[in-house]
This record gives C-alpha cells, sequence and structure tokens, in this order.
C-alpha cells in the first residue's frame, strides 16, 4: 500500500534530472549494482509493505471465507483504517522532521510485523478490525518515513529513486498474488501466510534497525526541525493548493487502484465462479500490467523529467 506525505518531506519539488543515458537492461542491472546495502534495506521495506498487502487483496476470498465477513464488514476493514490512519500519518510526518525518523521506521515495523501475526493467531472480525487500525498508520510510519529517508539522500535524483522504490513495490505485489495461488492449490492457509508476512516485516526491521545505528542517513542535523516549526510547516502546506492537488491525485489513484484491487479477488470468486488459486492468479495478472509500467520508468526518467 504505497503513501507519501508530500507536504512534509518535500517530494513535489521540480527537479532537473541529468542528461540523457543509456536506458538498456545491462544499464539498469549496473545502477541496481551500484546501490549501498542500505538503500536496498530502505527497499525492501517497501517491498515487504506491498508484499502485504498484494498477498492479503489476493487472500480476501480465503479470510472471508474462514470468517464469514459479509461485504459490509469488509468494507469497514477498509474505511475505518483509513479514516484513522489519514490524521494519525499527518503526526508521523511532523515527528519524522524532528529527527526521529529511525525511530519511527523502527517502531512502524515492529508494529506492522506484530500486526499481521496478531491478526494469523487470534482470527476473528474484532481482531482483524482493531489488527488492521493499528497495520494502516504502522505502514506509515515504517514505509512513508523510510520513502522519505531514500528521497532526502540524494535530492539530485529523488525521481529516479522513486521509480526504483515503486518499482520495488510492484514486485511485492505480484509476489503476494502468487504466494496466494500458490498457497491456495496445496492447502496453505491464510494465517500462516500471515504469520510468514510479519516474520519478514520484523527481519525487515531489525536490519534496519543494524543499519541505522551509527548513520545518520536521512537525519542530518540541518534538515531537522523543531516540533512546532514543523508543525507549522504542515499547517501551511495544508492551505496550499498545489499540495491540495497532488493529495487530491494521490488519493483518487489510491481508489482506482488499491480499493479496486481489494475487491478483484472476491469479484472473481463470487461473480466469474473462479477458484481462490484462479482468483490469486487474475491478479497476479493485473499487478504484472502494472509491474512493466513501473519497470520502463526507471530508464525513461534517466531521459525525462517525471514532473511538468
Amino acid at each position: 500500500m504505497a503513501r507519501s506525505i508530500p507536504f512534509t518531506f518535500g517530494e513535489l519539488k521540480m527537479i532537473q534530472l541529468p542528461g540523457p543515458r543509456s536506458i538498456g537492461l545491462l544499464a539498469i542491472a549496473r545502477r541496481f549494482r551500484a546501490v549501498p546495502a542500505a538503500i536496498f534495506i530502505l527497499l525492501a521495506i517497501e517491498f515487504t509493505d506491498e508484499l502485504t498487502f498484494g498477498l492479503r487483496e489476493a487472500a480476501w476470498p480465503l479470510i472471508r471465507a474462514d470468517l464469514s465477513l459479509s461485504y459490509a464488514q469488509i468494507g469497514l476493514i477498509f474505511t475505518i483504517p483509513a479514516l484513522i490512519s489519514a490524521v494519525l500519518e499527518v503526526g508521523v510526518g511532523v515527528l519524522a522532521d524532528t529527527g526521529h525518523r529511525a525511530k519511527l521506521v523502527v517502531l512502524g515495523g515492529v508494529l506492522f510485523g506484530a500486526s499481521l501475526i496478531v491478526t494469523a493467531l487470534l482470527p476473528g472480525f474484532a481482531v482483524l478490525l482493531i489488527a488492521t487500525i493499528v497495520l494502516y498508520p504502522a505502514s506509515g510510519a515504517f514505509v512513508s518515513v523510510a520513502q522519505a529517508i531514500l528521497m532526502d539522500r540524494d535530492p539530485t535524483r529523488r525521481e529516479q529513486n522513486m521509480a526504483k522504490w515503486t518499482f520495488s513495490g510492484s514486485v511485492g505485489i505480484v509476489a503476494g498474488s502468487l504466494i496466494v495461488a500458490a498457497g491456495a492449490s496445496v492447502g496453505i492457509g491464510w494465517e500462516a501466510m500471515f504469520v510468514g508476512l510479519g516474520a519478514l516485516a520484523l527481519s525487515v526491521t531489525l536490519a534496519a534497525l543494524l543499519a541505522f545505528r551509527g548513520n545518520s542517513y536521512g537525519e542530518a542535523a540541518s534538515e531537522r526541525t523543531g516540533f512546532r516549526e514543523s508543525l507549522a510547516v504542515t499547517a501551511r502546506s495544508l492551505r496550499n493548493l498545489r499540495v491540495l492537488r497532488w493529495l487530491g491525485l494521490l488519493r483518487s489513484a489510491d481508489l482506482i487502484y488499491d480499493v479496486l484491487v481489494a475487491f478483484l479477488a472476491l469479484y472473481f470468486v463470487d461473480v466469474i465462479g473462479a477458484s481462490t488459486a484462479q482468483a490469486a492468479i487474475a491478479v497476479t495478472i493485473w499487478s504484472i500490467v502494472g509491474l512493466i509500467g513501473d519497470f520502463a520508468m526507471i530508464p525513461l526518467l534517466e531521459r525525462v523529467r517525471g514532473s511538468a
């Protein structure tokens, strides 16, 4: 579930990109090999987040059948956590600007992984709803702050790094739906998948914690602001029409993509009459189309500007 806090981290700045470069597959591979290990950990955070939500959306037929959920209950699980998270993530962004990014990433990762494991061990509508309420803002701290660290690491290549970030997430979405298709085919339940996701999230969090120790990247003292100052900047940003336009576009994109995909597997099971594995494959095919486009953006942004 890709997210960003543009009014907090300045991700909407106009960036002048370098001149044309080779865009072949070997050139792309060389660029990824040159990426520092710490950056791979940040990309792994985005991969883990999208792997989680890609798997969950493909697994909804399994979850719905096991917990006897109605469409109204599923709608509540999508809506209530999202509304609460929309408010809490503003606070996360404010705290991130005060020099606590590493702590927020680690705390968010722990809550992210724990909520998945609790959901699997104590299945039920109430637990699923509460765990999702925790999961969404935890994703904001775990993923959006990691994204900000990556964007601020090299402002001159912010758009190129954003393309790599998005591609990493797309790989996670495809992998998540493939796991559901394979698991459903051999009788693996969604609870086991969630436990695996939780363990992965905690492992990535531990790797991030080790990378952050003694390393202040993304948290230069010159970039830190006081809490009141950060809060005031956020308040001014929310009155900026340009920022509001981008926020509106971001939420519209989430509605078109995230919400649609969330019901895609259920549609194939309930309307088309597909099995859970077949529905997961349908989600995979849908996701692969986006994966191709995200991959194409990496070399494209070496030749053209991503913003206008």
